[in-house]
């Protein structure tokens, strides 16, 4: 007689500004037990499995593919030749063969909310990533309203002093370590600050 599996499904809900949240692990049974949950905490809530969210992340990833577009072309109208690497590249997104630079784009269009720029070093926890391990020149953190410039080693020295928070980001599926760095000291350490 073959075992039964339990598959543990994760639910994510949806807020009023469209930010994914891992549900509290009762919420499906309250879902079960109660119907639909329309409000939570008085905000409408749309209910979704860890499927759906998987698809929500490829759509911000489209959109990250989009940031690194917009960067590359500002960078073109200098050095014709950048160009974005395609397929996935862990240490950096775009390469400019004319001065053999690395440059890495991040978008945070929910710093605009939270005043926090998110500064991942670790996903999962255990495993470096992004800050930790970099081979980019230089940092372009994108909020959708400017284009903030800084080097990786600059962006260590600013995250020294603060503690690392661990959470799972919308549109994923595991935790990961990052820095929550209030937007204008990210800003006054930055080499440039460009405008859309």
């Amino acid at each position: 007689m073959s075992e039964l599996k339990e598959i543990a499904t994760t639910m994510y809900f949806k807020d009023s500004d469209g930010n994914y949240h891992k549900c509290h692990k009762l919420l499906p049974d309250i879902r079960r037990i109660f119907g639909e949950i329309e409000y939570l905490d008085g905000e409408l809530v749309e209910i979704i499995t860890n499927e759906q969210a998987g698809k929500n992340f490829k759509n911000d990833l489209s959109i990250g593919n989009s940031s690194e577009d917009a960067v590359c072309e500002k960078i073109k109208k200098k050095y014709p030749k950048a160009h974005v690497i395609k397929g996935y590249c862990k240490g950096y997104d775009i390469y400019v063969p004319e001065t053999n630079k690395k440059i890495e784009v991040k978008q945070d269009k929910k710093s605009n909310y939270t005043n926090n720029i998110v500064v991942e070093i670790e996903m999962p926890p255990g495993k470096p990533s992004a800050l930790s391990t970099t081979e980019a020149d230089y940092w372009v953190f994108d909020d959708g309203e400017i284009y903030i410039w800084i080097t990786p080693e600059t962006l260590r020295q600013v995250i020294k002093p603060f503690a690392p928070v661990k959470f799972i980001g919308n549109g994923d599926n595991i935790e990961k370590i990052a820095y929550l760095i209030r937007k204008d000291i990210i800003k006054k350490n930055a080499l440039r600050v460009d405008k859309y």
